[in-house]
């Protein structure tokens, strides 16, 4: 009776693991985008850049994808993941902490009392966003680091 070792099970556990984060970012990362595009249909200077952040985010968890059950793409997953999670705090916490002149800066064309609750929302998701994306780097990195990479495609 073949059967998997224990440093299998884990790197098969591992795999599911970073597909169900990657999963989780890329839908954090539409999230923000809708929401975004729900106060703003033509979004200003720092509507974009809130979008900017999104795409960073959807692109991370979609590289993710592929490179959870690849060898390749790490890097440039990697490289993705530090601008997202660069901006993703930043975002949020500066949605968080100064929401009437993040509010002032994007003039939304809804009502400012339920503008402000849509973008506390927004810095929600993104702070949910960025606590995955710190959970899927630390599984990522002990899963190349740990060469369970090659034990869950033997």
């Amino acid at each position: 009776m073949t059967g998997r070792t224990f440093t299998g099970f884990i790197a098969v556990f591992s795999t599911t693991l970073l597909l169900i984060l990657n999963l989780m970012v890329t839908v954090g990362g539409v999230a923000s985008l809708v929401i975004e595009f729900l106060l703003e249909h033509r979004p200003s200077q720092t509507g974009w850049l809130l979008v900017i952040v999104s795409a960073f985010t959807v692109a991370s968890g979609l590289i993710g994808l592929c490179s959870s059950t690849r060898r390749g793409c790490f890097t440039l997953q990697l490289v993705l993941l530090a601008f997202s999670l660069v901006g993703l705090i930043a975002a949020a916490l500066s949605i968080f902490f100064k929401a009437q002149q993040v509010l002032n800066d994007m003039s939304p064309k809804i009502a400012r009392n339920t503008a402000i609750k849509v973008l506390r929302l927004d810095a929600a998701v993104l702070f949910i966003t960025f606590y995955v994306q710190v959970r899927q780097l630390v599984t990522k990195k002990n899963r190349h680091c740990n060469s369970f990479c090659d034990a869950s495609f033997g």
